[in-house]
């Protein structure tokens, strides 16, 4: 957020390199979707809201919960940005160098319980997202706010799981230009690669946080 007049938004900082999230993204191919792709969506929605102090005071979480406070003329960019930069938002949250992690504590334990498993969660996740015909985002979110349960959830475009009241825990970037290049357009090895350079312990706490209705960072 931010003072009417100022930027609304902006990027948030990054904690490890690019180049540590290879083999599922290049250097290359994490700084050109951070700086150009989300960097487009983070200008558009802080070029539409400008001219709104009362929407320029809200978090880009509060947008999309509540798109019916944004005028009709602009409400569907703002959605669409919003969504963009949401998203990609979360993904650079949630990524990580580590590749020995994996879900803890009470978010293993449901994830057990809702699919059998860990590697039955990431067959499910992954049938799940193969099944979107097209581009759009795959999450895997609370099925309400302030609940225990899990459900995956896939949206088309940047349609986001906060409009759906189902905070996100894990995002999967759908768009066929983030595995173009390093993967070659096969959207099963991207999400493939995708998943182990998934920070499961800052997972795991915005599972804790988000289930007992507390903020999540």
């Amino acid at each position: 957020m931010g003072a009417a007049g100022a930027m609304a938004y902006a990027f948030l900082p990054i904690a490890y390199r690019f180049s540590e999230l290879a083999p599922a993204m290049s250097e290359a191919t994490a700084r050109w979707h951070h700086d150009v792709v989300h960097g487009g969506y983070l200008a558009e929605i802080n070029r539409l809201i400008g001219p709104f102090p009362d929407l320029d005071r809200r978090s880009v979480e509060e947008l999309m919960v509540e798109p019916d406070a944004i005028p009709a003329d602009i409400r569907e960019d703002v959605r669409f940005a919003a969504g963009g930069h949401g998203n990609h938002q979360l993904t650079w949250k949630i990524l990580g160098p580590r590749r020995d992690t994996a879900p803890s504590g009470i978010f293993a334990a449901k994830i057990d319980q809702t699919f059998g498993s860990f590697a039955k969660f990431t067959d499910a996740f992954k049938r799940v997202a193969l099944g979107l015909d097209g581009d759009g985002w795959a999450f895997l979110s609370l099925s309400a706010p302030r609940t225990a349960a899990l459900e995956i959830v896939v949206t088309r475009g940047n349609d986001n799981v906060l409009e759906l009241r189902k905070p996100g825990i894990v995002v999967c970037d759908l768009w066929e230009h983030a595995y173009h290049d390093d993967h070659r357009g096969d959207r099963e090895a991207w999400i493939d690669a995708y998943l182990k350079v998934v920070d499961w312990s800052v997972c795991s706490d915005r599972y804790e946080r988000l289930s007992a209705g507390q903020p999540a960072p």
